[in-house]
């Protein structure tokens, strides 16, 4: 037993080493395998959570984001910002803008400056998106088809 739980430690040690080397699907087979074994700690599933980014599988990214994110406070500003950002830019990913909305807020509390400008134009987008749709005035009337905007003129008076 002693020696099944030194690989497994090996194992994790090379996920971490497949992760910080940009390494993502290498280093998601094995933090799922070692997952299903042990249920690894919130930090490991906010690498998972990366991992899935990367790997384009958004809706287990933001799974693993959204779920370890609340047990992470501890952690560093620039790291707990990987964690935000990754998870908006999957929520984004999937169309999904308020909660994406919410993460980049939570993103901006914690920025390095020069990806404040990204984050700031995401939120914007985010805004956009999930802003209710302008309603005509009640007893407005649309304008009908043969209504040409003030200043149009016919197509075919230039037509000689």
């Amino acid at each position: 037993m002693a020696t099944a739980q030194t690989r497994d430690s090996e194992r994790l040690g090379m996920a971490l080493d497949y992760y910080c080397s940009g390494k993502y699907h290498e280093a998601l087979i094995l933090f799922e395998r070692l997952d299903r074994q042990y249920e690894l700690n919130p930090r490991f599933h906010a690498y998972m959570g990366i991992c899935y980014h990367y790997e384009q599988v958004y809706d287990m990214a933001c799974q693993y984001l959204d779920a370890a994110i609340p047990h992470l406070g501890a952690f560093s500003p620039i790291e707990r910002f990987t964690y935000y950002y990754t998870d908006a830019e999957s929520h984004f990913a999937l169309e999904e803008y308020e909660a994406a909305l919410s993460c980049y807020e939570q993103a901006l509390t914690v920025c390095p400056e020069q990806k404040r400008i990204e984050v700031m134009s995401r939120l914007e987008w985010c805004r956009k998106m999930t802003a209710p749709a302008v309603e005509q005035p009640e007893g407005a009337e649309e304008p009908s088809a043969d209504e040409q905007p003030v200043g149009a003129e016919e197509p075919s008076a230039h037509i000689h």
